[in-house]
């Protein structure tokens, strides 16, 4: 989304001034593991060998993603409001899946950074629910077996993209459990691409259209709380050694 800065700053924009109303702020850093889906590979087969090379097999046939665990880590900083809180956080995420190809395993990889802005409501002392958007700028994203002597062969994604989260977090004093999902509006559009026939035993194939999810998981840390008081505006608080002064 090419006018996705803008956005960014609407929303922060929007936001900013709720910051300053608020009390209670919290500091923190987080990192877990994620789980995300992408879309199928279609192996295009080739009978009358107008290829002129030898794909196996020579029918068309689509490869599903094995997805797998890949990582992430990022700081935020929550700004209460009672039971309602505003959290913006910025991530770094990286990505991973693989295609069993007939003859090798082509593995597939990402990695972007995140700035998901999550408004959430506090149900019950330790559990909180949120939902928000993603901005997310992804870096690169790769898929073994190209082939790299043709200087097309690159995957063709939007670098910055829009996605929609919600979650559960769940707080004990300054540690936190957090389980997210997320849902990118973005989608990748299908395109084509041509690999190393010999090594993975596909040629032409179809990367199908798809919109990317994730679902991942969190440990947080509150480092810092501060505490202003509207009646006296300078005065602020913090302690990150004392979890007592937290939550």
């Amino acid at each position: 989304m090419k006018n996705q800065p803008q956005i960014i700053f609407l929303f922060f924009l929007l936001f900013s001034s709720s910051f300053i109303q608020a009390q209670d702020y919290f500091v923190g850093v987080k990192g877990g593991v994620n789980y995300n889906t992408i879309g199928d590979l279609y192996h295009l087969g080739d009978p009358s060998h107008l290829y002129g090379s030898s794909p196996i097999p020579l029918i068309d046939l689509a490869y599903s993603p094995n997805n797998e665990m890949g990582n992430h880590y990022g700081i935020y900083v929550t700004a209460d409001f009672g039971n309602f809180f505003v959290r913006p956080e910025l991530n770094f995420t990286s990505m991973k899946s693989s295609y069993g190809l007939s003859r090798k395993t082509s593995n597939w990889s990402s990695s972007k950074i995140e700035i998901p802005i999550l408004i959430g409501y506090n149900i019950y002392k330790p559990v909180s629910i949120y939902a928000g958007p993603v901005f997310s700028s992804i870096s690169d994203r790769e898929l073994e077996g190209l082939r790299i002597q043709t200087p097309l062969q690159t995957i063709k994604f939007d670098k910055n993209t829009t996605g929609i989260s919600a979650g559960v977090l769940v707080q004990y004093k300054r540690f936190g459990l957090d389980i997210r999902y997320v849902y990118d509006i973005t989608a990748i559009k299908q395109q084509q691409i041509i690999m190393i026939v010999n090594t993975y035993g596909t040629f032409v194939a179809d990367l199908v259209e798809y919109n990317p999810s994730q679902l991942s998981v969190s440990l947080t840390i509150d480092l810092f709380h501060f505490t202003f008081d509207k009646t006296a505006r300078t005065k602020a608080r913090y302690d990150w050694r004392n979890h007592k002064n937290l939550r």
